[in-house]
């Protein structure tokens, strides 16, 4: 992909996973130099020189502004089930330990 000399835009991207859902949302205005700024939650941190490095590949200036959210509704759902179930299935305590590691990550 080639470099983009400024642009004025937003995108978004959404996704789910049995944990929960997250989006990406890219917002840029137009600027004489590039501003890139990165919004997190706690335990992200490491996605923040990513963002960055991929922003100055395809951007030249301007003031972009990358978030991610996490929407972890389905996996507390499921947590509350598993509290009264007698036996889940192999898929659902998969989820489940991985909504509890995303869990701790986001903690620290």
């Amino acid at each position: 992909m080639g470099i983009l000399s400024g642009m004025t835009g937003f995108a978004r991207v959404t996704g789910e996973e049995g944990w929960g859902a997250w989006a990406w949302e890219a917002r840029s205005v137009n600027g004489r130099s590039l501003d890139v700024r990165v919004n997190y939650p706690p335990g992200f941190d490491s996605l923040e020189r990513e963002v960055k490095a991929m922003a100055t590949e395809r951007f030249n200036r301007g003031s972009l502004q990358v978030s991610l959210r996490i929407d972890m509704a389905q996996f507390r759902e499921k947590q509350s089930f598993a509290l009264f179930a007698t036996e889940l299935d192999k898929e659902t305590k998969v989820q489940l330990q991985r909504g509890r590691i995303l869990t701790e990550v986001l903690k620290q």
